[in-house]
């Protein structure tokens, strides 16, 4: 299989790390490899859907953007939508529900630092 795909579908290593630290364990073709010794991560593709690799604890599942936003809503309650505003901004809305209510807990303006926001609030999930 080539390695040709458009990898803005995919979450970055470093949202896949912090996805596996909270328990994401959806199975997924995608996953990232480590090389530890050369502090390398490699982006494969399987041909079936896997799991977490008990074998190897070197390989990160890496789900899509909409996989992993999905299970940050079933999981853990928490919405993501982001919208165009201009050329280069996009607004970007996380809220939270206890399956009553709705509310926002952040509000961000930019593409350049959307992705780290997102990834330091799903840092701080319990």
């Amino acid at each position: 299989m080539t390695n040709d795909m458009i990898t803005e579908d995919y979450i970055s290593f470093e949202t896949a790390k912090l996805l596996k630290e909270k328990g994401f364990d959806e199975k997924c073709r995608t996953y990232y490899k480590v090389f530890p010794k050369s502090k390398i991560a490699a982006i494969y593709h399987s041909s079936e859907n896997r799991g977490v690799s008990e074998d190897d604890p070197n390989e990160i599942l890496c789900p899509t953007i909409h996989m992993a936003m999905k299970w940050l809503r079933e999981v853990h309650h928490l919405f993501i939508q982001i919208e165009y505003e201009c050329e280069d901004c996009f607004v970007s809305d996380i809220y939270m529900t206890n399956g009553e209510n709705i509310s926002i807990i952040l509000r961000h303006l930019s593409i350049v630092k959307l992705m780290s926001r997102h990834a330091k609030l799903l840092s701080s999930i319990a």
